[in-house]
């Protein structure tokens, strides 16, 4: 049924309704009775709201008719009075929170505001329905002589305007969501890093672990997991240098045996041969034969030409290390992993709901930029000083550039930290840009969203027609003035006039509305919309007052100008001329003869 699908309680009154007062045909006073209403779920607020509704009706009788006046109050239950109910149950985008959820205290301040119901009111064979905010609802006209005993009522809330206190429980319930997201994220981030621990990819597993580790700081698992990693990555630098060490070592053990093998060629010491014979009675020495002059002269060129061959080989080999260390950044896992994770740190993740929380986290990030910059110089200048300390020093032509290769190495780490440092850091300026960008595109759209709602609220009105049949004296309108074009902007201004009255001629009749549109305008900048009108002056006065707050609350500066009421009506009174300020204009060709009666609404805000 629709009325299960509004979740409201229709208050049928009849004739057996107390009356009060001495004349029971004047005034009726209905009592309290329980009212439901339940939330749509896609609208934000309490799920379900309970009232005790006390309608009351009085009649006021004219000179040949009376009107029917409806007052609605209501008596809201809460969690400290909750009586007839009250239910710890919060929409909030499709979903609805509890109590155990986000507590109680929450709870204790949210209140629903500015109730508005569906009213009929039949009288014999008439019948009105309109929707009202409570107080000085007008319904007729009837016979002047009318019985208030004969009226049939029927009420029923229609929607809630508003919830004061749900800054609060919202406020709970996004906590909520960020910490079930930043769960979600955990998660996802341990799976990826053990998987990859698996594997033995180190590098993406430490990667993993650092990033869960930042979401979640309390869990100790990924902390653990990144100190087995650098063992890990620690082995393999030890393994690599001791492999260079032996490898070195065998080189310089060929090069000394060579060395030792020319080195006996040009000894001034003959070389003895002992040999021993079956009885070991005798030993004999041999002397080596003296080389001539020509074979040591090639000897001579044999041996220069050698040494030119092995100079030039080292100083071959010794560029190509240098140029190895020095290009490369994978020669140490540590300084490799100080070099990925400055590259990571040039990312942000998540979304961001205002600069405030954008700030916080680019500063986390800038933070540890410096430090993986000073990691990285760190540990790559002590990958290259093992790997120099572990070639040939024995001579000081070696030993001085093995010193000159450490200072080159530690002055590229350095170069190439400050520009990875550089790189992360404009990077995160960009990611930084582009949060902003979007936090500031959902408040422009939130704004105009509001704002068009505000409007859709207080539309154009008009005065009353002569098919109007309206007895009353006077009426009430105000009048708003409001530039379209600025509804996006962050400040805006609106234009609102007073309650003004508006008396009717002698003849019976009202001004019209295109001659009070003609004196209004150049008092704003904008559309001129004339709200209204209203028959009673107070319920203009609220609704004039509900107009400014809420223009208020939405950034627009309201800015108050005066129109001065027309004279109290006098049935005497002549018609005004074209040049007074209620002049009545052009009389349009064609009238319509019934107000049009408005669009029901789901709620205020037509969401």
């Amino acid at each position: 049924m629709k009325t299960l699908q509004k979740l409201t309680v229709v208050l049928l009154l009849f004739l057996s309704v107390e009356s009060f007062g001495q004349d029971n045909t004047t005034y009726k006073d209905f009592g309290n009775f329980p009212s439901f209403y339940n939330l749509p779920i896609h609208l934000n607020g309490l799920s379900e709201t309970a009232f005790y509704v006390h309608p009351k009706i009085r009649i006021v009788r004219w000179e040949n008719k009376a009107d029917i006046i409806l007052d609605i109050s209501e008596i809201q239950s809460s969690y400290n009075n909750p009586s007839p109910s009250f239910k710890c149950s919060y929409n909030y985008n499709g979903h609805q929170y509890g109590q155990q959820d986000v507590g109680f205290e929450p709870f204790m301040e949210i209140k629903a505001t500015n109730v508005w119901y569906e009213a009929t009111v039949t009288y014999g064979d008439k019948s009105w329905t309109k929707i009202v905010d409570g107080d000085t609802n007008i319904f007729g006209p009837v016979e002047k002589n009318a019985n208030a005993s004969h009226v049939f009522v029927s009420v029923k809330v229609d929607h809630i305007v508003f919830f004061e206190g749900k800054r609060i429980i919202e406020k709970e319930i996004q906590d909520i969501a960020r910490i079930k997201q930043s769960k979600k994220e955990y998660d996802n981030l341990i799976s990826q890093a053990d998987n990859s621990y698996n594997q033995k990819k180190w590098n993406e597993a430490k990667n993993a672990y650092q990033k869960a580790s930042a979401l979640n700081p309390n869990e100790s698992y990924p902390k653990s997991q990144i100190q087995k990693i650098e063992q890990e990555q620690k082995k393999i630098v030890e393994e690599k240098k001791l492999a260079e060490q032996k490898k070195t070592k065998d080189s310089e053990q060929t090069k000394e045996e060579t060395n030792k093998e020319s080195d006996d060629f040009w000894s001034d010491k003959p070389t003895t041969t002992k040999q021993s014979n079956s009885d070991n009675s005798s030993q004999q020495t041999k002397t080596v034969k003296q080389p001539t002059k020509e074979e040591i002269i090639t000897k001579l060129n044999t041996d220069f030409e050698e040494k030119q061959r092995s100079n030039k080989e080292f100083e071959d080999k010794l560029v190509s290390k240098t140029q190895g260390l020095v290009s490369s950044f994978y020669q140490g896992q540590a300084a490799a992993n100080s070099y990925q994770n400055l590259k990571n740190l040039g990312q942000l993740e998540g979304t961001y709901n205002s600069a405030e929380e954008l700030e916080s986290a680019l500063n986390q990030q800038y933070n540890a930029i410096n430090t993986e910059a000073d990691n990285y110089v760190q540990n790559k200048t002590a990958a290259i000083n093992s790997y120099v300390n572990s070639t040939d020093s024995s001579t000081p032509y070696a030993g001085a550039m093995n010193e000159s290769m450490k200072l080159l190495g530690g002055i590229i780490s350095q170069g190439q930290a400050n520009k990875a440092a550089k790189e992360a850091r404009e990077k995160l300026a960009a990611e930084r840009q582009y949060q902003l960008t979007q936090i500031n595109n959902a408040k422009i759209n939130a704004r105009v969203n509001l704002r068009t709602k505000l409007l859709q609220a207080f539309p154009n009105g008009g005065l009353p027609l002569s098919s109007h049949n309206i007895d009353a004296s006077n009426v009430f309108m105000f009048a708003y003035i409001f530039d379209k074009n600025q509804i996006a902007q962050e400040f805006a201004n609106v234009s609102v006039s007073n309650v003004f009255t508006i008396a009717r001629y002698s003849d019976g009749t009202f001004p019209y509305k295109t001659s009070i549109l003609d004196k209004l305008k150049g008092l704003g900048h904008g559309e001129i919309v004339m709200v209204g009108y209203y028959t009673d002056e107070l319920t203009a006065k609220k609704m004039h007052a509900s107009f400014t707050n809420l223009a208020q609350k939405n950034a627009i500066t309201v800015t108050p100008f005066t129109v001065k009421s027309s004279a109290d009506s006098n049935e005497t009174k002549a018609k005004p001329t074209t040049d007074d300020f209620w002049e009545n204009g052009k009389k349009p060709e064609k009238q319509k003869t019934e107000k049009q009666k408005p669009e029901k609404k789901t709620d205020f805000w037509d969401n």
